[in-house]
């Protein structure tokens, strides 16, 4: 509980920095955009002007050469003295060179100064995921995170999110929105430009099957990239029946085996593997089993575990262990050769073997009978005993 009210807490003076930083960029944007007192908007001299710019054009002492224009349509501006000149396109300090150099002709050093008093609009254009995709008039200083406010936010978690800055010249700038909202990085906080597209893009996704022993068994839509534990938490988890050592993920027609015991209870990282768009997973039911029969407090079919082995003295253990009149030294395996197809009946000294190494290493296979006979019992009642017992289950494996 600690380290997630821990987590809040970071989340939490996280999300304040990032309105704190917000709102001193919107501040610092007013501050660098219109003066209250003068009314003229403070940009750079390498401002380049446009059609529908107002300008304030200033020459000392030159009462005829001052004033203010609009830049119509044609990029043109008419000065007294001067005449028509086209100043779209031109950067501030340039029109003032401009303007000197004509004016030097009718007036001693002429020292002219420019302002702008009215920007012409400028849109910014943003689109996907936002909540009020469209277009937004430029703002001197304008930053990501302000625009983003200003298109009424985020439809989707920042996390999933990039956003694709595409400028003019054919510069294009990608930043993740987690850089931007979650971890508060300044630098993802990019200035913006006039006439730039920012379109808000989320995760591509892929498309993947999941059939068989699955909670949730169908179809689940994924992040582009996600493994296949991934995929098995959408569906829900494995059933409890599921094989997932045996499982595998049909590609193309192609199918993949893949133990997702060990990429999931194991943890082996390079077994889970990247889904693609169309794949299948299929987890198999888990059918491998041993019987055990005879003196045994439970008999009954026992499963093999998922993803490991089974001893026969756990097989044994898992049936309850042995009764009261087991014989332990009369215990019977029997096994299909996997060769030869042949049955193969291996008498063992359970009590012996139980109390050596090697007998905890003997591994049961599937379809695998132990019987565990009777204390005492004439070796003709055993044997009939043993032939009638395993009769059904023999039937049962096959056998």
């Amino acid at each position: 509980m600690m380290n997630v009210n821990a987590n809040r807490r970071s989340q939490g003076a996280r999300a304040l920095l990032l309105m704190l930083l917000s709102l001193c960029a919107l501040c610092l944007s007013f501050a660098q955009g219109q003066s209250e007192e003068t009314g003229e908007i403070k940009v750079g001299n390498d401002y380049v002007i446009g059609v529908e710019d107002k300008l304030e054009i200033v020459t000392r002492n030159v009462e005829k050469a001052s004033g203010t224009f609009l830049v119509r349509s044609d990029g043109i501006i008419s000065i007294p003295l001067i005449g028509d000149i086209k100043v779209a396109g031109l950067k501030l300090y340039e029109l003032k060179q401009v303007l000197e150099e004509k004016l030097a002709k009718e007036v001693r050093n002429p020292d002219v100064t420019i302002n702008v008093v009215a920007m012409r609009k400028r849109p910014v254009y943003v689109m996907g995921s936002v909540n009020g995709p469209g277009t937004y008039d430029y703002k001197p200083q304008w930053r990501l995170a302000e625009l983003i406010a200003t298109a009424g936010g985020l439809s989707l978690p920042a996390e999933r999110l990039k956003a694709v800055i595409f400028r003019n010249g054919g510069e294009t700038q990608v930043i993740p929105l987690r850089d931007l909202f979650i971890s508060v990085k300044p630098e993802a906080n990019v200035y913006l430009a006039p006439e730039d597209v920012v379109n808000i893009q989320g995760d591509s996704t892929i498309r993947v099957h999941i059939s068989g022993e699955i909670a949730s068994p169908g179809m689940v839509t994924l992040i582009e990239g996600s493994t296949t534990a991934e995929a098995i938490a959408a569906a829900g988890g494995p059933g409890a029946n599921a094989a997932l050592a045996k499982a595998y993920v049909k590609r193309r027609g192609v199918e993949i085996p893949i133990n997702l015991y060990q990429a999931l209870a194991i943890g082996r990282d390079e077994l889970n593997i990247s889904l693609e768009d169309n794949d299948t997973i299929h987890i198999p039911r888990l059918v491998e089993q041993v019987f055990v029969t005879g003196q045994v407090k439970s008999p009954g079919t026992q499963p093999i575990p998922d993803g490991r082995e089974l001893t026969l003295t756990e097989a044994i253990s898992r049936a309850g262990g042995p009764a009261s009149k087991a014989k332990l030294d009369g215990v019977t395996l029997i096994r299909r050769n996997a060769v030869t197809g042949e049955r193969e009946v291996i008498n063992i000294d359970y009590k012996k073997m139980a109390s050596t190494p090697e007998g905890a290493m003997m591994m049961m296979q599937d379809g695998d009978v132990i019987f565990v006979a009777e204390s005492g019992a004439p070796s003709g009642s055993t044997i009939g005993s043993t032939l009638g017992l395993l009769l059904w289950p023999l039937r049962l494996f096959g056998l």
